[in-house]
């Protein structure tokens, strides 16, 4: 049985129906799901909660978490595209939809919403991963060395933007 401590209110999920619950009280369960390791439970507490609040760009983007770490790249998409739409001016949604696009093998949209997110915070570490993904699927390896110096400058353990920046010194044939 799964429960959620709410303002030290049990609510029984299993005897309570989504719609008899709000959006917060949701995502507080999708919290406790996600507390015990039961994801499954945590993606659908979060699409009730987003079917309740569509407006709600925080739970649209924490539902695209959800959906990504499921597996399920199209969903994922969906919950990103609707939190950018959303929140128009955060950098996490833009970076996010970057990554399920890229993911999605649809590199083109992927580097415009990359480009988007790192208009709005040029440090954006998975837009600028992705864009260097991108740069390197592309045989532009200076390029990713770009993105992946901008990352190690502010991330230095970045263990993702080591192993791109190695790739791509590889791909560009300078001595190690």
């Amino acid at each position: 049985m799964i429960t959620c401590e709410n303002d030290a209110l049990q609510i029984e999920l299993e005897q309570t129906e989504p719609a008899a619950l709000t959006a917060e009280q949701l995502v507080a369960a999708a919290d406790e799901a996600l507390a015990g390791g039961d994801f499954a439970a945590v993606r659908q507490r979060l699409r009730d909660a987003f079917e309740l609040a569509p407006n709600e760009g925080e739970i649209a983007l924490a539902l695209g978490h959800a959906e990504l770490n499921g597996g399920s790249l199209s969903a994922a998409l969906d919950a990103y595209s609707a939190a950018a739409s959303l929140m128009p001016n955060s950098p996490a949604s833009h970076a996010s939809r970057a990554l399920a696009l890229q993911l999605l093998a649809r590199s083109s949209e992927a580097a415009q919403a990359a480009a988007h997110a790192i208009s709005l915070d040029p440090d954006q570490v998975i837009a600028l991963k992705v864009r260097a993904r991108i740069h390197l699927n592309a045989s532009r390896p200076e390029l990713a060395q770009q993105c992946c110096l901008r990352i190690l400058t502010r991330h230095g353990n970045d263990r993702d933007a080591k192993k791109m920046l190695y790739e791509s010194l590889v791909n560009s044939q300078i001595p190690l």
